[in-house]
């Protein structure tokens, strides 16, 4: 079993009053890509009839523009140069006049461009076998210290599980890291 730590990254839920809103977030130099993962549920997604989803510079020119497709968006900024951007959505309403309030959740994710391995180990081996229902107690280790994320974020990974005679990925299981100061 091995794994990587990806980045950090934040889930929020939004309630909003109005057609335009928008998000002002930093990308550092080590930053891989981000990516926002957009889910609105069926009762505000029918509020709409098209609903624009863009990333703007810091000159406020469109980087990637898109739309939001049964509720469901994923946008991904891949490489950004360092500084600031905008998430920006735009939606027409299907009667503007009750502007009705709506609602989404919002999963932000830094990816980093130096990635941090996870070894898990169990008794000291790195080859073992889980059995369903069964609690195993695992070790990892990391590759290199974590930094601490920004206030409010969660550093995030995956643990690959691999197929002992092929090495192929069998499952993978999200895994987070809460750092804080005590």
């Amino acid at each position: 079993m091995r794994g990587t730590v990806c980045g950090y990254q934040k889930h929020t839920h939004k309630q909003v009053r109005s057609d335009i809103w928008t998000y002002s977030f930093k990308v550092g130099k080590e930053i891989e890509k981000v990516v926002f993962d957009i889910h609105m549920p069926a009762e505000s997604f029918n509020l709409f009839t098209d609903i624009a989803t863009n990333i703007l510079d810091a000159t406020e020119t469109v980087v990637i523009n898109d739309g939001l497709t049964y509720g469901k968006k994923t946008l991904t900024l891949w490489n950004p140069e360092p500084g600031r951007y905008t998430l920006k959505i735009i939606a027409a309403y299907t009667n503007y006049e009750l502007k009705e309030k709506w609602k989404f959740d919002l999963t932000e994710s830094y990816y980093l461009k130096d990635k941090i391995s996870i070894s898990v180990t169990k008794n000291g081996s790195s080859s073992f076998t889980l059995y369903p229902a069964t609690k195993t107690k695992l070790n990892y280790t990391l590759s290199k210290s974590l930094t601490m994320p920004p206030a409010g974020y969660v550093i995030f990974g995956q643990i690959d599980f691999r197929n002992r005679y092929t090495g192929n990925v069998v499952s993978s299981v999200p895994v987070q890291f809460k750092l804080g100061l005590k």
